[in-house]
């Protein structure tokens, strides 16, 4: 959480970074539901396309565990607003086919 709170700031403080914003990429490998509350969502939902001068353009979905992609994941959609659910992508499959995918959208 404390990475994820860095980069906030950093694309908060940077010129390019309130215009171009940037980009959430979650490793869902491990992902319970107990790691999840959908309250808490809401409030970081809100706090980063609504209240932060950057915006995030898009997330990435990596290795999602199955409780992540059908009960955690259908969650997260529908808080999501329309242009950011259009946005949104799931990578499934070995680490070098994630990997390989990930360099298509020009992600290390």
């Amino acid at each position: 959480m404390r990475a994820f709170w860095y980069v906030l700031d950093t694309a908060a403080s940077s010129v390019d970074g309130r215009q171009n914003g940037f980009v959430v990429v979650v490793n869902g490998m491990n992902i319970q539901r107990r790691h999840f509350c959908v309250r808490v969502f809401r409030l970081i939902r809100q706090l980063l396309w609504d209240i932060l001068p950057t915006k995030a353009k898009c997330t990435h979905l990596c290795h999602p565990s199955k409780v992540n992609y059908y009960i955690v994941h259908p969650l997260v959609r529908t808080v999501f607003g329309r242009e950011l659910r259009l946005r949104q992508r799931v990578h499934y499959g070995t680490v070098e086919k994630v990997l390989s995918e990930l360099r298509q959208y020009a992600l290390p």
